[in-house]
């Protein structure tokens, strides 16, 4: 079947794919990565947050803005680099 033959055997990455695009994806891949990290650190400031709260602590949102801080989220902040 013509389909069939398009595809390379399994395993085998296809010969015609060039050194830019292996690293296209590997750029892409690190962005994903970076996008997760971040939103991971945010779940976390937001429960740090909610436990706080629930605590008493009196500044619960210390966690939250400290870390749209490191994000440089806050409004009329320079993004930095981490």
């Amino acid at each position: 079947m013509i389909l069939e033959e398009s595809f390379p055997p399994v395993g085998r990455l296809p010969d015609r794919i060039a050194l830019t695009t292996q690293s296209e994806i590997a750029s892409f891949a690190i962005a994903v990565l970076a996008t997760l990290r971040c939103y991971q650190d945010l779940v976390a400031a937001a429960r740090a947050t909610l436990a706080a709260d629930h605590d008493g602590e009196p500044d619960p949102l210390y966690y939250l803005r400290d870390e749209l801080q490191a994000q440089g989220q806050l409004p009329g902040q320079e993004r930095r680099p981490r």
